[in-house]
């Protein structure tokens, strides 16, 4: 099966007490999840993250993630695959290992950090082999 990739730069969760005004830059591929136009800066490191919205129930920062893969149940279930199992896909002739997200708002993609996706020339838009 071939699910599309997409490539995911530093940005920060905020959890149930924020209480910021955001406005919408543009919709992402998960459903209900959008970016917002305002930027936060990480209050030990000081480097610029992009904010996703809506909240969730826990805060949470993300710059260098683990390449993954979100599935809906129904896609999970016709790869014969479990949240948290792992697999390994292909693209661009790389053979790379990924950990399974399965929730039923997911739509199929795969999720690199940009420096993983420069390392291996992954673009928004290829295609990976599971």
């Amino acid at each position: 099966m071939k699910i599309l990739c997409e490539i995911s730069r530093p940005h920060y969760h905020p959890g149930p007490g924020f209480r910021v005004s955001m406005t919408k830059k543009r919709d992402l591929s998960q459903r209900g999840q959008w970016v917002a136009n305002e930027r936060i800066e990480h209050p030990i490191t000081h480097k610029s993250y992009a904010i996703i919205m809506p909240p969730r129930e826990q805060e949470l920062w993300e710059d260098r993630q683990s390449p993954h893969i979100h599935l809906d149940p129904k896609t999970a279930s016709k790869l014969g695959v479990e949240n948290g199992a792992v697999v390994t896909g292909r693209v661009r002739g790389t053979n790379i290992q990924m950990k399974i997200k399965v929730d039923k708002n997911f739509i199929p993609r795969a999720h690199f950090d940009d420096v993983d996706a420069d390392l291996w020339g992954i673009k928004t838009g290829d295609e990976i082999e599971v």
